[in-house]
């Protein structure tokens, strides 16, 4: 049936609200109600009545996450008791490191139950390789090279081809997946079956 789906997100550079954004258009698309709410344009954490899965979207900084989420998270109503199921969704430069774990615990400590993470790949922000990508960029990654390497080494390549750490198709149709197998859990209600928040990083 049809949910009612919020999800916080803070985003710095774009990425991240790029990524929300279309995620919960393809939400809409499955007939969810979907609201997204910037945490920076909205320093008040919003009502969560009613609201069936609740999702969390930041960028990765530092290999944990942001403290304006942590901050905000920490600010957000309760679950109603038993629960209420949530996911994570995050943008990173190479790895997640603790940020799922971290974000989970102190979702689980206000009573709403990660049931899921994924991250998708941004190029990275750190100066070394902006700097690199504007001496040493070529104009198209090689694609053989590109599909075989992992996803945490991929921002690396954007240091010889300015592309490498753009998200493709593998990467949209993985977060499209994961969004569709959120709403499923969510429909089933059983918590008891989540993961524990450090489980939630898979590379």
């Amino acid at each position: 049936g049809s949910m009612k789906i919020t999800i916080l997100l803070h985003s710095t550079t774009g990425n991240t609200k790029t990524v929300t954004r279309y995620g919960a258009s393809y939400l809409r698309s499955l007939g969810h109600e979907c609201e997204v709410v910037d945490i920076v344009k909205n320093p008040e954490p919003p009502s969560l009545e009613g609201v069936d899965l609740l999702g969390v979207a930041c960028p990765v900084m530092y290999w944990r996450p942001t403290f304006t989420m942590e901050r905000y998270i920490a600010r957000i109503e309760n679950a109603p008791h038993g629960g209420k199921p949530a996911f994570i969704l995050e943008t990173c430069g190479g790895m997640p490191g603790a940020s799922f774990e971290i974000i989970g615990n102190l979702m689980v400590n206000k009573g709403w139950i990660p049931i899921g993470g994924h991250w998708v790949i941004a190029p990275s922000n750190w100066p070394v390789h902006i700097v690199g990508l504007e001496s040493m960029a070529m104009t198209e990654p090689l694609s053989a090279v590109r599909h075989v390497t992992p996803r945490s080494l991929r921002p690396l390549w954007a240091l010889f081809w300015e592309s490498g750490a753009m998200p493709d198709e593998q990467d949209r149709d993985g977060l499209l997946s994961f969004m569709r197998a959120m709403t499923d859990r969510a429909g089933e209600g059983r918590l008891d079956r989540a993961p524990a928040p450090r489980s939630l990083h898979h590379p």
